[in-house]
């Protein structure tokens, strides 16, 4: 007969794996979207997803010494693109400029520092100088349609159409067209209001939305079908935005003492491209255009960072300056000689000044994964 001792250990042995898996499932999508049968992921964006077509400071340590490895990750580790292939149940994707990749399973054709906007389309005066890198959306969907042709003998042909359509096409940027403008490249600049308001003046967000919607055409053109669209999360919390406006004595700070007006102003560049994508939807009726929201990911994850295992919601891992580890002169950032970095990255958000660390980029991508699945319609 069992003792009770040994029945309250069963128990505690029992409700510590329930915990586990339940955790598991909740936080790592644990393969929830290889239902969907995707066989190939192509992937569109900025550093947040770009696995080392411009490497740059990315390809120096620290990055990558969680996995152990540089491989132009703007992170410790892995990028929430790596975690939605993984969930697929697809090998990690190749960086599309890869010369002796296969490509079997798609191509990620992301770009650092890349805009949304063509240089030309850009509102110099708002950008006060600051020279953004050339790299667009255009850009990118010009490199897709030339690996299209490729590997197909008609890009346009039904043989190829079909290959789309079982692939699942990935976009995620838009940040660094506000971030040359508003921040001025992380130089410190006027008081943060009037940059808002001049952005809100010009017309920042329809000119960007507008570019994704027509980089989006593009890939439904090739044959897209399943298209996931990410939103921006609220950078106002980043250490980039933060350093320069904590001498601003006006700035407005929310409850996790984030920027409350460049939230806002994100936030409204969300709305924007949700009622455009809507559109795009109307006008496209044989694709499935899904919106993954990254703003509520992270304002979830600030909430109850602790559970999360994050520490540090503002500071970053990997710098040196002031209370957020952040120097804005370009002179002292992450990965150069004689910068610091933290001994545990994933106890927060920020592993340099912009970009998420590998435990936030898991528990993001969860998040994200649990949000979307029904909207792809998958049997899973």
């Amino acid at each position: 007969m069992a003792t009770t001792a040994s029945i309250s250990s069963n128990v505690l042995i029992i409700s510590s794996l329930l915990f586990f898996i339940v955790s598991f499932l909740q936080v790592s999508g644990a393969q929830e979207l290889k239902g969907c049968g995707f066989q190939a992921i192509y992937a569109f964006g900025d550093s947040l997803t770009d696995i080392g077509n411009n490497k740059g400071f990315a390809e120096r340590p620290p990055y990558g010494n969680t996995t152990g490895k540089q491989t132009g990750r703007a992170s410790d580790g892995l990028l929430v693109i790596d975690y939605i292939a993984q969930s697929a149940g697809l090998p990690l994707l190749n960086p599309s400029e890869d010369q002796s990749a296969t490509f079997q399973s798609g191509a990620n054709f992301a770009l650092s520092a890349s805009t949304v906007m063509t240089n030309e389309k850009k509102p110099q005066d708002l950008f006060k100088g600051f020279v953004a890198a050339g790299d667009s959306l255009e850009l990118e969907t010009e490199r897709f349609e030339s690996h299209v042709k490729s590997i197909c003998k008609d890009p346009t042909g039904p043989d190829c159409k079909k290959k789309m359509e079982s692939s699942l096409f990935f976009l995620w940027m838009g940040i660094n067209d506000y971030n040359y403008a508003i921040a001025d490249g992380g130089k410190e600049a006027s008081p943060f209001i009037k940059t808002i308001e001049q952005a809100k003046q010009l017309k920042l967000v329809p000119s960007v939305v507008e570019a994704i919607i027509k980089g989006l055409k593009t890939l439904i053109s090739y044959g897209a079908t399943q298209v996931l669209v990410l939103g921006l999360p609220p950078y106002g919390c980043s250490p980039y935005f933060l350093t320069p406006q904590s001498k601003n004595s006006s700035a407005v700070y929310d409850e996790h003492q984030c920027l409350k007006d460049y939230n806002d102003y994100l936030m409204y560049h969300n709305i924007y491209l949700q009622e455009a994508l809507g559109s795009l939807q109307k006008e496209n009726p044989n694709a499935n255009i899904v919106y993954g929201d990254t703003y509520k990911a992270m304002r979830t994850i600030l909430a109850e960072h602790t559970k999360y295992g994050i520490e540090m919601v503002s500071q970053a891992c990997c710098g040196i300056g002031g209370k957020y580890n952040f120097t804005p002169d370009y002179k002292q950032l992450c990965g150069q000689d004689g910068v610091p970095s933290c001994s545990d990255p994933s106890k927060h958000i920020f592993f340099d000044q912009l970009h998420f660390s590998q435990n936030m980029n898991e528990k993001m991508a969860g998040l994200l994964i649990q949000d979307i699945l029904p909207k792809l319609k998958c049997k899973a």
